[in-house]
């Protein structure tokens, strides 16, 4: 495997998100994942080629919520799954105890059950450790959702797509300017050496996996990956894994997600340099070329010198 797909094998998605469509038409709703939201909304308005067929005879369509911070695409798409059919998911199943119809009163595509589905999912045992937010475009429409019924390290935020800190809204400046940073961490980290601040130990900073670090600038606390691990879990010792937890020298709140995030991101800059760009192959010019091109033919050919 080069360095390149080791890279991206190790990398975490920048962006990917489950969103909640409204037809302004028709009031339908529709439930999606993509990278890349201001790019699937216009093929959704039939903008740009490749839109759903559902949504071409309901159009315009607008953005009512997502929930984003996915480890992958594929866990993206089990959360889109258990959204929409909600009635045979297992995660719904499992969360309330194998009840089918946990709000039998209310329509199957209403806009108050969507809401209430996803609540739901994002308090349930399989969901609630992940690092997800929420992002809600048109408050108006989602009065019904209730912020107290979420989880505690989840947070809400407001506005348009466009006003994100990702690639598809900034053109990379974000994620090249999270990249900087973690380089000039990474350089720091090996000429002070810190010890773990949990155990007090030496940590080795040449592999990535044996730590985690605070993303506050100015704390900058280092610690065994294990060590913060058990350090988060004295609140819940049930858990198999961190959820969130504190900065032991800054008493920020961490979300583990994050750290975790964070930490492949430095490994993937490892196995690739910065300075490593990808290699265009020249082709060669074919027969077949010279035949559609005969003039270039005759300028490719070398004179002949005759000698007297």
């Amino acid at each position: 495997m080069s360095g390149k797909r080791l890279a991206e094998s190790l990398r975490f998605p920048e962006f990917y998100c489950c969103y909640l469509l409204r037809s302004i038409k028709s009031n339908d709703l529709y439930i999606g994942s993509t990278p890349n939201p201001v790019r699937r909304l216009r093929q959704h308005n039939g903008e740009l080629n490749l839109g759903a067929a559902k949504t071409k005879t309901k159009r315009p369509w607008e953005y009512l919520l997502f929930v984003y911070g996915f480890p992958s695409a594929t866990a993206a798409r089990h959360f889109e799954y258990a959204w929409q059919f909600h009635n045979t998911s297992r995660h719904f199943r499992l969360a309330y105890n194998s009840r089918r119809q946990i709000v039998p009163k209310l329509h199957h595509s209403s806009l108050d059950t969507k809401l209430t589905v996803l609540s739901d999912l994002l308090r349930s045992n399989y969901f609630r450790s992940w690092p997800l937010k929420l992002r809600i475009i048109n408050s108006n429409n989602v009065t019904s959702l209730d912020p107290t019924k979420l989880p505690n390290h989840m947070t809400i935020s407001y506005g348009p797509p466009r006003r994100m800190p990702f690639s598809f809204a900034d053109q990379g400046f974000a994620l090249d300017n999270l990249r900087h940073k973690l380089r000039r961490l990474f350089k720091s980290l090996q000429e002070y050496k810190p010890l773990c601040c949990v155990c007090q130990k030496d940590i080795n900073f040449k592999n990535p996996d044996d730590y985690v670090t605070c993303p506050d600038r100015k704390c900058q606390t280092a610690a065994h990956t294990p060590c913060l691990a058990k350090e988060f879990l004295r609140n819940n010792p049930s858990n198999c894994l961190p959820v969130s937890g504190t900065c032991p020298k800054c008493k920020q709140s961490l979300l583990w997600g994050d750290l975790i995030y964070k930490r492949m991101e430095m490994k993937s800059m490892l196995y690739v340099p910065y300075t490593e760009r990808p290699k265009h192959k020249i082709r060669k010019k074919t027969k077949r070329f010279y035949t559609m091109y005969p003039f270039l033919r005759a300028l490719s050919l070398k004179p002949k010198i005759y000698k007297k």
